[in-house]
């Protein structure tokens, strides 16, 4: 994934051009946005596991 960083160097979201996926984390929780042929979209939003 591609990371895609703000003006001060830090990471506002990651893109997958090829699935066409932008995946966002913020406070523990991922929204993906998956862009769809048709052009529609979707939003999965789900709680970010812990990293062991």
């Amino acid at each position: 994934m591609e990371q895609i960083l703000n003006l001060e160097g830090k990471l506002v979201c990651r893109l997958d051009r090829k699935k066409g996926v932008v995946e966002i984390v913020r406070r523990g929780y991922i929204t993906s946005i998956l862009l769809k042929p048709d052009g529609k979209s979707e939003v999965i939003n789900s709680k970010k596991q812990k990293e062991r």
